[in-house]
């Protein structure tokens, strides 16, 4: 999974969310820090990491934006553990569509965590289309000449 071309800054923010080390509200609470428990991107329901990667609507629309692009379908993402299966299957091996998703996967769960802290610290939002492009473009730029090949053929 951390073997891509994703940035750096991107691969660290992922191997945090994998291990669970993000500082999200839930962890902070247990800290004895006061912090409103909502999730701030979908306002809904309190954030933990399987809220903010998983169930929170913006984040649900987010993926969704991106796997129309790619134009892959993906099984529902119920729970962690059957998400998490879901990731690790499909970015197994050299294919270039395994090679992709890791790239994607990575810059996704830093897009989404750049998101939440921009709105928890700067009171600034931006929509889930403009995140989706920016991730498309990020992975463009960082795309080895066979990913990117893959990803010419998706835009068109």
């Amino acid at each position: 999974m951390f073997r891509n071309t994703a940035r750096p800054k991107a691969l660290f923010t992922l191997w945090l969310q994998v291990q669970n080390r993000l500082l999200t509200v839930d962890r902070l609470l247990k800290w004895g820090l006061s912090v409103d428990p909502l999730c701030v991107l979908c306002t809904v329901e309190n954030e933990n990491r399987d809220h903010l990667f998983l169930h929170s609507i913006f984040t649900q629309n987010l993926w969704r934006r991106l796997m129309i692009w790619l134009r892959l379908k993906w099984s529902d993402r119920g729970n962690w553990e059957l998400h998490m299966k879901e990731v690790f299957t499909r970015t197994k091996g050299k294919t270039t569509q395994a090679c992709l998703l890791r790239l994607l996967y990575t810059e996704y769960v830093n897009a989404v965590w750049r998101e939440r802290n921009t709105r928890v610290i700067e009171k600034h939002q931006q929509t889930e289309e403009t995140i989706a492009r920016d991730i498309a473009c990020t992975c463009n730029f960082r795309a080895t000449p066979t990913v990117s090949l893959l990803l010419r053929k998706c835009l068109f």
